[in-house]
């Protein structure tokens, strides 16, 4: 099949994880009107239901008009149809051919989320390794690094495998994912990210081995990604984003950082710190006080998600502007619970002006209130372990006012100290 089909072809199975129709058998007619909208909505550019129809059913003479290619990348969190492009060429160079095709179906809970939280699905379950124990081994040449970017060294040994490639992955992004040579023992990645992240070996798309690599901070990080797999994010200066009590990021903050196109950044605050080691994910209270900021009119539908990683599993917890609660998904350890199959509508509010968060997790059992809304409770069963990261990821411009962690005993752990170094 010739390189631009292929795109187009996993352009498509990211749509269809986008929209929940990765296990559709037939999309009829309306299927695609209501595709049609959904993409006018992110993008304002208007594809026709027979226009998307003839791309599906690959009735096209020739490829379609680059406007139609870059509508799509942008719809499913690209800047546009060539940087889709080169990340795939880039995952072409460095893994199977098939490999990208299949991790783009990779589960979305949100377009400018899918990395930052799918990896929890694939990095968190056990070993499947399908070789004997004891016949590979990778370790990281030091498994705690302050600051980004952060280069590591892993030494490694896969001259016992046979007939097999081997690859290694760094983290969350599959474009990290590299063929490693057997006759060597060393190798070198550089994570962007300030995170609690796993490097792993693959083998027929089973984990061989997995070692964590917490990348930390000392005090809160912020930064701005463009898209789902953004390997050079904007690093923005703490004395530009933490002042007056806050974190917050505005328009002519992305000005001042010469960012071409305000409409495809979006601000993520991060505190990747032992200190939250001190909370049991299974047993604990996070209050938090913010809101979005004029800006980013392009987007109709705008949330702030909530991230928190811990050793055994991660939390994506979604706030989202009225009447766009579908368009989000919550994820907390196990508990998978998208927003088009389950009512999220108490996790909705009027986030153009300050809200209140409360998530309260006891054994097991959350309880999740915003503002004035009914609490959302619900329960979940795998264990989270230790706290390791913290994140607030904003699709729209916004602010963090006030945040504060408690123990199961009420003892704080963290109250604000936007300003502080730890």
């Amino acid at each position: 099949m010739e390189p631009e089909k292929r795109y187009i072809e996993a352009c498509k199975e990211a749509i269809l994880t986008k929209m929940d129709w990765s296990e559709k058998v037939d999309i009829v007619q309306r299927d695609f009107e209501y595709l049609s909208d959904s993409i006018y909505e992110k993008t304002k550019v208007r594809l026709s239901a027979a226009t998307l129809r003839r791309i599906w059913m690959n009735q096209y003479q020739s490829l379609p008009q680059v406007k139609t290619l870059d509508a799509l990348a942008e719809f499913i969190g690209y800047g546009n149809w060539q940087q889709f492009t080169r990340a795939a060429q880039q995952q072409d160079q460095t893994t199977p051919a098939k490999t990208i095709w299949e991790l783009v179906k990779l589960p979305a809970l949100l377009i400018l989320l899918a990395a930052l939280v799918s990896f929890a699905l694939i990095a968190l379950l056990p070993n499947s390794n399908p070789l004997p124990d004891g016949m590979v081994s990778l370790d990281p040449a030091e498994d705690i690094h302050d600051g980004v970017p952060a280069t590591i060294g892993f030494n490694y040994d896969i001259s016992e495998v046979e007939n097999k490639e081997v690859f290694i992955e760094l983290s969350w992004n599959p474009y990290e994912r590299t063929k490693l040579d057997s006759e060597h023992h060393f190798y070198t990645g550089v994570y962007y990210y300030p995170d609690y992240h796993w490097s792993k070996l693959i083998v027929d798309d089973s984990i061989l081995v997995k070692k964590p690599v917490y990348v930390t901070t000392k005090g809160w990080h912020g930064l701005l990604m463009q898209s789902d797999y953004d390997i050079t994010p904007v690093y923005i200066d703490p004395a530009d984003f933490i002042g007056d009590g806050k974190l917050q990021m505005t328009a002519d903050l992305l000005h001042k950082y010469e960012a071409k196109d305000v409409n495809v950044y979006y601000p993520v605050f991060t505190l990747s710190n032992p200190l939250l080691e001190a909370l049991d994910g299974d047993n604990f209270t996070l209050e938090a006080r913010f809101s979005l900021l004029p800006g980013q009119e392009k987007l109709l539908c705008k949330h702030m998600y909530v991230l928190i990683k811990a050793e055994n599993g991660t939390v994506a917890l979604p706030v989202s502007q009225q009447g766009c609660y579908g368009e989000t998904s919550l994820l907390f350890s196990d508990k998978r619970m998208p927003g088009k199959l389950n009512d999220l509508s108490r996790l909705s509010a009027d986030i153009s002006t300050t809200q209140e968060l409360r998530l309260r997790v006891k054994n097991k059992q959350v309880v999740v209130k915003i503002g004035d809304n009914e609490p959302f409770t619900f329960d979940y069963s795998t264990a989270m372990g230790k706290l390791k990261v913290l994140k607030f990821v904003f699709r729209g411009f916004g602010e963090v006012s006030g945040v504060r962690l408690t123990d199961s005993k009420g003892k704080v752990i963290l109250n604000n100290g936007f300003a502080e170094v730890m």
